[in-house]
């Protein structure tokens, strides 16, 4: 992984992905404000090798992460934004997946799983999950993302799911963590 450092934080003044805004509204005739983010929808997409018995994860440093804590270490799904116009979540989902892990996966083995609030209380973006089985020879470059992007792949063995799942030392996102219960369910528990 690249080698990160923080430098400083400022107030925003200008930025392409999110627009603080502030919201008035009456509530029983009183009169409320809330503050709140305009930014973009995103998906996510829980990768499944079934040769290796292995989800395909990765393993992001996420700068925000050091605001809070000292690790910024973070296991996500593959991701990204739905910043593209005129294309699907497929799409744009498929983009992600060559993109960040290197395998050309078709849109009709995409599987829709569910749609979430991102971060309800501060913003009004949706994140859409999606599902894909990937066999090695889909693999046609060795991903990474996009320049500013830290992160590595990381294979999770679907028999470890439930220790990595309860491990409070393991910093996940609330999507993973709901991806991967989906999968033991929907995958693992259904067809012992």
């Amino acid at each position: 992984m690249k080698n990160f450092k923080l430098l400083s934080t400022s107030a925003l003044c200008n930025s392409s992905y999110i627009k603080p805004q502030r919201m008035q509204y009456l509530l029983e005739d009183v009169e409320y404000f809330w503050d709140f983010y305009e930014a973009f929808d995103s998906v996510g997409i829980l990768l499944f090798l079934p040769e290796e018995e292995s989800l395909l994860l990765l393993k992001h440093i996420r700068p925000c992460a050091m605001l809070r804590e000292e690790k910024t270490l973070s296991y996500e799904l593959c991701a990204g934004l739905v910043d593209k116009q005129g294309k699907s979540l497929e799409q744009i989902a498929q983009e992600e997946i060559l993109e960040e892990c290197g395998y050309a996966v078709p849109i009709s083995r995409l599987q829709k799983i569910h749609s979430f609030f991102s971060n309800i209380g501060l913003s009004p973006t949706k994140q859409t999950l999606f599902f894909a089985t990937i066999h090695p020879q889909e693999k046609v470059s060795e991903g990474g993302g996009e320049r500013d992007e830290n992160f590595e792949s990381f294979l999770l063995k679907t028999s470890e799911i439930l220790d990595f799942l309860k491990n409070p030392n393991i910093s996940k996102t609330t999507s993973l963590a709901y991806m991967l219960q989906w999968f033991y369910i929907e995958k693992m528990e259904k067809n012992q």
